[in-house]
């Protein structure tokens, strides 16, 4: 909460690289605006790279939780057999893994 309010009182709604109405256009980061203004071009990297990696981990359990959710419907009758292969390499799901991704 009090990062929003640091970042409110920083950057103008108005500014024109935080969300423009073309869909074409990508938009920055609040938080990496506040350390471009404050002048630590740096942590506007950083920033980046944390938002990136949140984002590639929050893909990645999502793979995980859905490869699970197959093998267990596979198990109950409910999605192909062939799901529920497995061998030592591949455990309890990462059959599906393997072949989804």
């Amino acid at each position: 909460m009090f990062s929003l309010f640091i970042i409110s009182m920083n950057i103008p709604f108005t500014d024109s690289r935080l969300l423009s109405s073309d869909i074409e256009k990508v938009a920055m980061s609040p938080f990496t605006l506040v350390f471009e203004r404050a002048g630590i071009a740096f942590a506007a990297c950083v920033m980046n790279a944390v938002i990136l990696t949140s984002v590639l981990s929050a893909g990645n359990s999502g793979l995980y939780a859905s490869t699970r959710m197959l093998w267990v419907m596979a198990k109950e009758g409910q999605a192909p057999g062939f799901l529920l292969w497995h061998s030592e390499y591949f455990q309890k799901g990462h059959h599906c893994l393997a072949k989804f991704s």
